[in-house]
Parts: structure tokens; sequence; C-alpha cells
């Protein structure tokens, strides 16, 4: 036979799935490469060829199969072509993958952000679905225990709300339950707030060789936690500092940040921004505040 002769066709690649997964896993889609195998030869025992088929065989698989197998033709008819010395192929095996997954149920989760007086323990919410089923290879699962919506930051949150979050599930993976979305409603179970009069002052980062003299007398501020340790703060156990940090050495009168701490031990978060007004003026370095305000 001249080499002008050969005659070429595409044909399929069947494959013939034996043998079963693990328990809890489940079978993805087979893949073959390549997926179409072209035969040269004489056209008549090409066209005789409906496909190509492999068969690949499976014992409990509990992670990914990944084989390179020989492979049968077979006529119309679904008969096996025993005489194939005249034809020529493409490959001389066929690279067969099957995704073995595994199914696990992840719950979902917010990841709450601590603060002082809000407290996760303080909570009472749910979150609906309270899980979802995801399938995805073993490697990529094996290590993930729950799928987080979102992060929830609670020195934002005040009262009681619903929220919606998209549940992304892990890259490569697919969600069997069919819920996209997830709802949370959330309050806290015991909330209070409280207004001070603070009256104690200091000063951080007080620039060199100079005197600070915090002008303001009386600052309200607001506080929050539980009932409890709401109640448990007096004026007297809050304290005012000034944080100098962004001011120049130069003196004048300046308003500036100031953070707001509560000495005595109660789990209470503050509610807003402060300032102070100071001056600065050139002396021996040493701060001073005023005379606390006798009610």
């Amino acid at each position: 036979m001249e080499i002008g002769e050969l005659y070429r066709r595409n044909v399929d690649i069947r494959c013939t799935l034996t043998g079963t997964v693990a328990e809890g896993y489940i079978a993805g889609e087979l893949r073959l490469e390549p997926e179409t195998l072209e035969l040269r030869g004489p056209r008549t025992e090409v066209d005789a060829v409906a496909y190509a088929k492999v068969t690949l065989a499976v014992d409990n698989a509990a992670e990914t199969v990944s084989r390179a197998l020989d492979y049968e033709l077979y006529n119309e008819a679904g008969e096996l072509i025993e005489d194939t010395s005249n034809l020529r192929a493409t490959s001389d095996q066929i690279q067969v993958t099957l995704p073995v997954n595994v199914e696990k149920e992840l719950p979902l989760r917010v990841n709450f952000i601590e603060t002082a007086g809000a407290r996760v323990q303080n909570l009472d919410y749910s979150i609906t679905p309270a899980s979802i089923t995801v399938s995805g290879a073993a490697e990529l699962l094996k290590d993930v225990e729950y799928i987080t919506l979102d992060d929830f930051d609670l020195a934002e949150f005040v009262g009681p709300s619903t929220y919606r979050y998209t549940i992304n599930v892990p890259a490569g993976c697919e969600n069997l339950s069919g819920a996209a979305r997830a709802t949370m409603t959330v309050r806290f179970k015991d909330m209070a707030s409280a207004d001070f009069n603070a009256v104690n002052f200091t000063c951080e980062n007080v620039p060199e060789g100079k005197t600070v003299t915090v002008l303001t007398t009386e600052l309200p501020v607001s506080l929050r936690g539980t009932a409890a340790d709401v109640a448990s703060v007096t004026a007297e156990d809050i304290t005012v500092t000034a944080d100098l940090t962004d001011i120049l050495a130069a003196g004048g009168s300046y308003t500036v940040p100031a953070k707001v701490s509560v000495g005595n031990g109660a789990d209470v978060g503050v509610v807003g921004e402060y300032q102070l007004k100071i001056t600065i003026s050139e002396d021996t370095g040493q701060t001073e505040t005023p005379e606390p305000t006798v009610p």
C-alpha cells in the first residue's frame, strides 16, 4: 500500500467504568485525552470503525484515578474488530481521568469580631441554612471544616437585624444542596448603654521639652455593655487620653484625638470618637491637667 492511498478519519472514544468509589465519595465526570482518535489506513477499513473503547476499573476509590489505557476498536454493531494490522492511530493509549470527590457537610459560620462590651457569648443568632453539602476533590476538602460567610464587626452592630450572604464554596467544589444564599438573624441578649461626664484626662506622646495643658474640663462619654457591666461604672473610672502623635512641637492650641479607657475592669465598649482641646507651651515637659470639676 502506498502512502498516498492512506485515508484519515476521527472516531469517538468511549469509556466503560467498572467498580465503585468508596463510601462517602462520588465519581465525577470522566475525562479522556485525546477525546477523539484519528485513524489512518485503507478507507474501507477505517470506515468500518465506529468507535474506540477503553475500560477503567476502580476498586473502592477514595481519590482521583488517572491511567493510560489501551483501547480496542468496534464496528457499528458493537462488535470487536479483531484485525487492525492495516490501521494506524495518532495515539497508542488513552489517558483516562476519573475525578473522585468527597461529599462533606459544612456548617455555615460568620466570623464575629469581638470588642469590649460586645461579645459573641452575648449574641442570640441563627443562620439558615445552618449547613450545606458540598463535593470536591478529597485533597481540597480534607482540611475544610466550615464555610465562613463574612466578617461581622460587633463594634458596628447596634440592634436586631437580618443579614443575607452569598454562599461561596471552596474553589473547585460543587454545592450539592443548591442553596446559593444564607440568612442570619442576630441580636444582643443583654445590651445597655449609659452616658458619663469624664473628668480624668491625660496625654501621651508629648513633644519633648513642652508642657501640655488639657483645656477640656468635662467630656460626655457614652459606654455600652451588659446591664451589669455598665451599671458598675462611675465617671471616676473613666480616663480620657489625648494622643499627641501628630502634633508638631510648636506651641499653640490644638484639638486632638483621644481614647477612652475604663479602669474598673468592666467589659464595656466606648461608643463614638472623642477629642480633647489642649495647649502646648515651652516648659519642662511636664503635663498639666485641670483639677476635676466638683459637682
